[in-house]
């Protein structure tokens, strides 16, 4: 069985002042023609279609558009789920008159996985659909169970659901969260951000070693296209939606399903309709090398970040290079840039050095006053003034024991 497999589309997303519905528009009839030229079975969504909750009219008929064209024009199965940044019940309106046209949305999670299945020469695929969802909901379904983190939900839904996965036939997931085959604490500090996402953390962290039943997991969340495990992979961003994310490929992932067992994964990458880059140089510099009459062709419509490295005043910069990027995003100051970092250094070194001269009562003070704004009442003083006293007689007091043991 073969499938594309994208994610994070954010329909109705702008960036600074310009909306990206004609570039999303295109990217999504490119969408439709690799689903053709590769003879997929299917289309796998995972989740964050659009950019808000409540998406713009705009947004909500080119959805309509895409998944019309694709279920009914092209015969295509489409599989969705919804992300963080949809709403669950608007996403799934009519999700169960859809389904019979090939539309399959599962926009709230339920303790009973959504599954959906599908048949190739091989025989079936189990293709079992989770939304994005929150520790208070899984909460409420299982009262019984201790519930602490996201992960902590995760193992308890695939535990429950275990039973109704066969571990004989072909399986696969599609969610919508921070997921890693964790397997070492460093996982999450491998995994690839960017700026365009918002409340990802160490406590958002799942691990998938429950979810080794399943031949492939097709995850969204995190905008760069990356593993977060032997079987299990981000398709990323439908575009590049931050600067952060100027040199990332951006594109659809085709997967393969064989036999048990074996599955294979392909980055499909077709230009977009306009890129997103950063450049870096003097103003002349960029003036002089992307000038039409240099270039050979008429101005970059790129999305267009601009450092500049000049030292001195920079007269009418931004109408100056709106000549060459008409579609220019912003503009930097190398310099300026160099001189708060250099200014930060010494602020973070200049404190350092007041703190390592201040008592433990002195930081606890100064760290109070910064919190609440107001300085440690004479009754919470000496109350903070006696638990640090009992602490450093308690360290005073293990200390030897340690020693002795070592």
């Amino acid at each position: 069985m073969k499938f594309l497999h994208t994610a994070d589309w954010h329909l109705g997303r702008t960036i600074s002042e310009y909306s990206l519905l004609s570039d999303q528009r295109h990217r999504l009839s490119q969408l439709a023609e690799c689903a053709q030229q590769e003879k997929v079975d299917a289309i796998v969504i995972a989740g964050d279609l659009y950019d808000r909750s409540v998406p713009s009219a705009q947004a909500v008929s080119l959805l309509d558009e895409t998944l019309y064209h694709l279920t009914q024009t092209l015969g295509i199965p489409v599989l969705a789920i919804a992300g963080n940044h949809d709403s669950p019940q608007r996403l799934a309106f009519g999700s169960r008159m859809f389904c019979e046209s090939g539309l399959y949305i599962c926009g709230e999670a339920s303790p009973e996985l959504y599954r959906v299945t599908l048949t190739d020469q091989l025989g079936p695929v189990d293709f079992y659909l989770l939304p994005y969802f929150t520790c208070e909901q899984l909460r409420s379904w299982f009262p019984q169970q201790t519930i602490r983190s996201c992960n902590d939900a995760f193992q308890v839904l695939m535990q429950h659901n275990l039973d109704r996965i066969d571990p004989r036939r072909r399986n696969v997931l599609v969610a919508h969260g921070f997921y890693r085959a964790v397997g070492q604490q460093a996982a999450a500090q491998e995994a690839i951000f960017s700026e365009s996402e918002i409340s990802i953390g160490g406590s958002d962290l799942i691990d998938l070693k429950s979810a080794d039943i399943f031949d492939y997991i097709a995850l969204g969340h995190l905008h760069a296209p990356q593993r977060a495990g032997e079987n299990a992979r981000y398709s990323g961003s439908l575009l590049k939606y931050s600067v952060s994310e100027a040199r990332q490929q951006k594109g659809f992932l085709l997967v393969e399903l064989a036999e048990k067992g074996c599955s294979h994964s392909s980055l499909l990458s077709p230009a977009p309709l306009r890129d997103l880059r950063s450049v870096k140089g003097t103003l002349e510099q960029l003036l002089e090398a992307n000038r039409p009459a240099s270039c050979g062709s008429a101005p970059s419509e790129d999305y267009v970040a601009v450092t500049l490295t000049d030292k001195g005043a920079v007269l009418e910069a931004m109408a100056r290079l709106r000549d060459v990027f008409p579609n220019i995003l912003g503009i930097r100051f190398a310099v300026r840039d160099e001189e708060e970092t250099a200014s930060l250094s010494q602020l973070t070194r200049q404190l350092l050095e007041n703190h390592q001269s201040l008592s433990p009562l002195e930081l606890f003070e100064d760290f109070y006053q910064q919190i609440r704004q107001q300085p440690l009442t004479p009754q919470r003083r000496q109350l903070v003034e006696q638990i640090i006293k009992k602490l450093e007689n308690d360290r005073e007091t293990a200390g030897p024991k340690e020693e002795d043991a070592g």
